[in-house]
């Protein structure tokens, strides 16, 4: 977990100290040689980084060897200035050694140790950055709510929520705490739900390109923003179905836990944007004041002069982390983040299927393991790569291992496959999932060839020899088996839900055909099981392994976290990152990114896909 001064609310020293060390000086013999040539490194990569670099390492080996006691009586504060994520985000060489910010999981999980702490009083989080995942939002919401049920305060401030993005989501996350803070001159932005899908084909015509894909079937949309002008009936029609759900769960969690009106919340949604003084009126926030008032506030609420504010983050490494394991019921937490891709190396961003299969083997071959959670997080990708992972979960089963998955924000497509033989599967009420469908095909330039007076002459061996060339339409033996091959595939899918899901291969038809649902709609269709975060899965694992109490268990993940040396000597084998892309950085490009990552996908998995990026631009 990464390590902040939360310098808002407070000036302490942080609780855990590091050492301070010289710099010697430059010596002879093969110190000299080595020194020479660490001068050339810094003329090449920049003196900035490689001391970044160094101290990264320095700090990384002594960092949290010692720690002083906690407090008797404490209030936490988290700062959040890096999104809450699922995993922590990838390092790069200007900042080798973040974590880029809290994960969900920790956060969760510390909450609800601190529910259970009698030191702890309350909780306040100062909320900087939007952009959070709609189902961490709700599985953040459930811990919180759990928090305070204890008997103890939660409090959220922000300096302003138009400044956390252009949608309802971080104040969907703040009406879970008892009461809501915001600077008097900043404003609410309440703009609800939106899908925005760019449709490519004209700009491809003029080009002289086109996208040629097959899809099985009518509500596999992944690929229509290249082979439509506008939208087709069915993704409008999965599209509103998804909005409207996702928009019921927001909205009556919202009235439930601000007490409003349906009409007081439904006037101000068509508002968009509320001043300070309107929200505080209609009942959205608890007061306008600035940081250091919360401070003061939760200090009174805390009844005593001797409270200490503690960063959550400390809090972590003092009191959860140490926590020894209380029993050798083990459970393996397997994560599966990213777009399913081959491989057998972990690679930031994707989840590698062999990799991930050979930690499910391992998690198999470990007599001490009685239950594999598998977190899920992912639009799909390759359907081979799915296969691997959903095999090595039926090898697993075969063995005597419980198998209990827990869906993310995303579990579509391949990431649907991978989970169908478990035992149980959990899904928040937003978890976008199913997706059960293929898409195949390819783009040819013969028409942009053709405008830039290129001509391309082929000799080959074999009837369909240029079906993948981007030089040539599909022809009609091409077509035919195409055709043969998607239907094939997605056959198989079919099949392996329905003998997973124990259901008849024609009632799964009827709710595949490549459409998504929420989790909620999921659970009532059968594609789920139970609606439930991370936590609840874990409970039920706990069950599964003989343990009443879910803090007994020890979980293990695998594969193992990599060091930060191990993460480091990674990036630097690769592509080197010097921080943001100017492309992320664009708001435009912000809007393609989906896009653009989609063709590095279809670069890596090849023409047959279990894949639906599109679902990944519904963001609260």
């Amino acid at each position: 977990m990464q390590r902040r001064v939360f310098s808002k609310f407070y000036k302490a020293q942080p609780l855990l100290m590091n050492e301070e060390g010289s710099v010697r000086k430059k010596g002879g013999g093969l110190i000299g040689f080595i020194l020479g040539g660490l001068k050339t490194l810094c003329f090449g990569i920049g003196a900035l980084f490689l001391f970044s670099i160094c101290m990264g390492i320095l700090s990384a080996m002594i960092l949290g060897k010692s720690s002083a006691p906690l407090p008797k009586n404490i209030i936490l504060v988290l700062n959040v200035t890096n999104p809450i994520t699922e995993t922590p985000a990838g390092r790069s060489l200007a900042n080798p050694f973040s974590s880029g910010g809290i994960t969900a999981q920790d956060l969760i999980e510390t909450l609800d140790h601190a529910r259970r702490d009698q030191r702890v009083s309350g909780l306040i989080v100062s909320l900087d950055v939007g952009g959070l995942e709609l189902a961490h939002i709700q599985e953040i919401r459930a811990a919180i709510k759990r928090f305070r049920a204890s008997g103890k305060f939660a409090y959220i401030y922000t300096a302003s929520f138009a400044d956390l993005g252009s949608g309802i989501g971080a104040y969907y996350l703040a009406t879970a705490f008892d009461e809501i803070w915001m600077q008097p001159v900043g404003m609410l932005s309440m703009t609800g739900l939106a899908m925005e899908m760019p449709f490519a084909k004209k700009l491809l015509d003029k080009v002289g390109a086109q996208a040629q894909f097959l899809h099985r079937e009518e509500y596999k949309s992944a690929m229509e923003s290249f082979t439509n002008e506008t939208i087709s009936p069915a993704n409008k029609e999965m599209s509103e179905s998804l909005l409207k759900s996702i928009a019921a769960q927001i909205g009556n969690d919202i009235l439930a836990d601000r007490k409003l009106k349906r009409e007081t919340f439904d006037a101000n949604i068509d508002k968009g944007l509320i001043t300070g003084a309107d929200a505080l009126k209609a009942g959205l926030l608890t007061k306008l004041d600035y940081a250091d008032a919360v401070a003061d506030a939760a200090q009174k609420k805390a009844k005593t002069d001797e409270t200490s504010l503690v960063s959550l983050e400390d809090y972590y490494d003092a009191a959860v982390k140490k926590e020894p394991p209380k029993t050798r019921s083990d459970v393996a937490l397997v994560r599966v983040v990213g777009e399913i891709v081959p491989g057998d190396e972990p690679e930031p961003g994707y989840a590698t299927s062999d990799y991930i299969a050979d930690a499910i083997d391992d998690a198999a071959e470990n007599k001490h393991i009685k239950v594999i959670l598998l977190r899920v997080d992912s639009p799909g990708g390759s359907p081979t790569g799915s296969e691997t992972i959903r095999h090595a979960i039926v090898k697993a089963k075969e063995k005597g291992k419980k198998i209990i998955v827990s869906m993310g924000s995303l579990a579509a497509s391949g990431g649907y496959w991978i989970v169908v033989d478990a035992d149980r599967i959990f899904a928040s009420p937003s978890t976008l999932t199913g997706s059960i469908g293929v898409i195949m095909g390819k783009f040819q330039i013969s028409g942009l060839w053709e405008k830039l007076g290129v001509n391309w002459e082929a000799i080959s061996w074999g009837r369909n020899a240029r079906m993948w060339s981007m030089n040539n339409p599909i022809g009609e033996s091409e077509m035919e088996s195409l055709n043969a091959a998607i239907d094939n595939t997605y056959a198989s899918f079919l099949s392996r839900v329905a003998e997973g899901r124990k259901m008849d291969v024609n009632d799964v038809r009827k709710i595949a055909k490549g459409r998504a649902w929420t989790g909620l709609q999921a659970k009532e269709i059968g594609l789920v099981d139970e609606i439930g975060g991370l936590d609840e899965a874990m409970n039920y694992a706990a069950k599964q392994a003989g343990v009443k109490d879910p803090r007994d268990l020890r979980v293990i993940e695998l594969p193992e976290p990599l060091t930060p040396v191990q993460q480091l000597l990674r990036m630097m084998g690769g592509q080197v990152s010097l921080g943001a892309s100017p492309i992320e950085e664009n708001a435009a490009m912000k809007a393609l990114s989906p896009y653009l990552r989609q063709a590095d996908v279809m670069e890596r998995i090849g023409p047959v896909q279990a894949y639906d990026p599109a679902l990944l631009l519904i963001q609260p």
